[in-house]
């Protein structure tokens, strides 16, 4: 996908909502992976309302003749995050599980380095649960007001129409508006609580299922 085809062309989210239009676009080329891979992602340069923002290719859901498509951020970090300490869970079983067998003989296998690095890693992750949902649940409150905020209008829009105060043409414009802005938030709203129920669980229940503690050769023949 060549980014410089896309400039001027409208960014909407996965809920159909416009993020901004494609302003310009550069390339990044991370240190650690340049010797390995030589792959640059490029990130699209967005003006929005509001100024300027990155978004990454890796975020791009589809590119129409007209619009770019992407991920929703928020839904994607919940999903990346509950998808990664998931992954990280079965790969620590499965580690215990083969230690397990090669120790058979001892009583307390020694923690080897995989298994406390995933164990680290899986901990931070459950540690960071809490801040994304706090993010997640300002984002969901926002969403009530504004579908609050939609069906008032809906209401008096169709007063309007029933005194005659606008077009039969106008009312269809505007109800599809507010009809289209309504469904976006219901869906993202309906995501956003399948996520936050998931990670609200996994924090509950792995927050200590997996204590890291090194076990030296000497405590172990003791």
């Amino acid at each position: 996908m060549s980014p410089s085809r896309h400039l001027g062309k409208t960014v909407k989210d996965e809920y159909n909502r416009v993020v901004g239009w494609v302003a310009g676009f550069f390339n990044y080329l991370p240190e650690s992976e340049g010797s390995q891979s030589g792959k640059a992602e490029f990130y699209f340069v967005v003006q929005t309302t509001d100024g300027f923002q990155e978004i990454p290719s890796s975020r791009v859901l589809s590119v129409e003749e007209n619009y770019i498509i992407v991920k929703s951020e928020l839904k994607q970090s919940l999903k990346e995050t509950k998808d990664r300490i998931e992954w990280l869970y079965e790969r620590i079983r499965a580690l215990e599980e083969a230690s397990t067998k090669d120790n058979s003989a001892s009583d307390a296998p020694v923690l080897t380095a995989a298994q406390l690095q995933h164990k680290v890693r899986f901990n931070s992750l459950v540690e960071s649960i809490h801040p994304l949902l706090e993010v997640a649940q300002r984002r969901v409150d926002r969403l009530l007001s504004e579908i609050e905020l939609i069906e008032r209008a809906m209401v008096d829009l169709n007063i309007a129409r029933t005194m005659n105060e606008i077009g039969e043409k106008d009312f269809e414009y505007w109800s599809k508006r507010l009809k289209d802005g309504l469904n976006s938030a219901h869906l993202e709203l309906s995501d956003l609580d399948d996520l936050v129920k998931s990670l609200s669980r996994i924090e509950r229940e792995y927050r200590d299922v997996f204590r890291v503690e090194i076990v030296s050769e000497t405590d172990r023949r003791e």
